[in-house]
């Protein structure tokens, strides 16, 4: 795919949890589910993404996420003081997408109830 083609699928993307498998002590795989997945674009074999996960630590406030991740609105919201609210987004690469069944596989390292996705990752269960 060309960099033109790959720019169109660009965009917010929203899935659910549907299973959570600990591949090896330090690896989760958390599989995403939902209409959008089916939409997702193949990029190649190192697709990556911004992964937006609730914070662990209190509520999350989703709204704080803009619509669209291009150039302008990324520094916007990089920009933002780091809220008690706000998402934590991390950059992750896909590690398996069946867009036919509308379903993502995303590895995670697990370190504990260190950092942030990989802690959330450890929770995540279906729904």
């Amino acid at each position: 795919m060309g960099f033109k083609e790959a720019r169109k699928g660009s965009g917010l993307y929203t899935a659910e949890v549907v299973r959570s498998e600990r591949v090896t002590p330090n690896m989760v795989r958390v599989t995403v589910a939902g209409p959008d997945m089916g939409k997702l674009p193949r990029r190649g074999f190192d697709h990556w993404f911004r992964l937006f996960v609730p914070r662990l630590d209190g509520p999350t406030d989703f709204s704080q996420i803009p619509s669209r991740l291009a150039t302008g609105s990324y520094m916007k919201y990089i920009a933002q003081s780091k809220s008690e609210t706000r998402p934590i987004m991390r950059n992750y690469t896909v590690r398996n997408h069946r867009p036919e069944s509308g379903e993502m596989d995303i590895d995670f390292v697990a370190h504990g109830d260190e950092g942030a996705a990989g802690a959330w990752a450890q929770q995540a269960s279906a729904g």
